[in-house]
């Protein structure tokens, strides 16, 4: 009977230290790039898009993820300094649109994509090396 009591004091530290080592992960939220250019063409990562095409864009990359490893999602909209505001906010409703966790947050950057060379297709690779503090616009 002693022994059967140490078995259960043991399997409960266990399951307790279990516990809290698995609420003390941290996920990191899932960041997706977005870029439009002058132009007004919308690339996802490294794949042009239409306005239409956004929605399962998104949905096919938050689907293709996964879910254990992130927690919320980062949109970063990088956007051609010669556009409006408003082409920036329609396409930040339509990722809203798409897919919204409870901890979403959109960071939106002009940026003069010309001069930093951003239209390529590396562009997410040349983006890693730019200084975004002072283009961001919220």
């Amino acid at each position: 009977m002693k022994t059967y009591k140490y078995f259960l004091l043991f399997l409960i530290m266990i399951s307790f230290s279990g516990y809290a080592q698995n609420k003390n992960i941290a996920h990191k939220p899932l960041i997706i790039n977005i870029l439009i250019d002058a132009e007004k063409n919308v690339y996802i990562e490294e794949y042009k898009t239409s306005n239409e095409k956004v929605i399962p864009s998104i949905q096919k990359i938050v689907n293709n993820t996964p879910s254990n490893k992130h927690e919320g999602v980062i949109y970063r909209i990088f956007a051609d300094g010669s556009l409006q505001h408003g082409v920036i906010m329609d396409v930040d409703q339509l990722l809203l649109e798409a897919y919204q966790p409870i901890k979403t947050k959109t960071e939106k950057y002009l940026l003069d994509l010309k001069e930093n060379d951003l239209d390529g297709p590396d562009w997410t690779k040349k983006l890693n090396k730019l200084d975004l503090k002072a283009s961001r616009i919220n």
